[in-house]
């Protein structure tokens, strides 16, 4: 019944998929450039896309407010527990299911900074090897990248509370503005 060559399959498939996952991370979440575009494009399109919900002609207050945004989810993420306004609004954006992303699905920010905490603590006991310094610099750039994709929706998600919408229809426009 040819029971081997489904084995067979199924691992080629396993290793095209790695390698797939691979270069769609290189190419997204470890790229800086990609990050800055991406902002970008977020900003903008956020911007256009605020017109046709409960935010029309909160524009300004939105685009204005992503700047903090950005330092406050830079911080949650880089720190346990971070304070002050922006940092607790993320922290509660993600907890509201505004996040998306594959790896946001299954990590809250709080368990990836205790993980950064973690590298930094034995990289200043250890010698540094490539692989460490490697895996603290994807670190990095995965953290940029997800500071920047957030910033505007965050900052969505606060304008929107403060128009009084509840926090789950607040996550839910910032998760689907961009």
């Amino acid at each position: 019944k040819n029971l081997d060559g489904l084995t067979q399959l199924d691992l080629a498939g396993s290793l095209v998929g790695k390698a797939t996952r691979w270069l769609a991370s290189v190419n997204t979440q470890y790229n800086p450039a990609f990050g800055l575009v991406n902002f970008t494009r977020d900003t903008l399109g956020g911007a256009v896309n605020l017109g046709s919900t409960e935010l029309r002609g909160k524009s300004l207050k939105v685009l204005a407010g992503s700047i903090p945004a950005i330092w406050g989810v830079a911080r949650e993420l880089s720190t346990n527990g971070a304070s002050g306004k922006w940092s607790a609004l993320y922290r509660q954006f993600v907890e509201d299911g505004g996040q998306t992303g594959y790896m946001d699905n299954f990590r809250d920010p709080n368990e990836r900074a205790l993980a950064i905490e973690k590298e930094i603590k034995a990289l200043g006991r250890a010698k540094l090897s490539p692989s460490r310094a490697a895996h603290f610099a994807l670190d990095l750039l995965e953290g940029f990248n997800t500071t920047l994709e957030n910033a505007v929706r965050v900052s969505a998600y606060s304008a929107a509370l403060d128009q009084g919408v509840s926090r789950e229809e607040a996550a839910r426009l910032g998760r689907e503005l961009t």
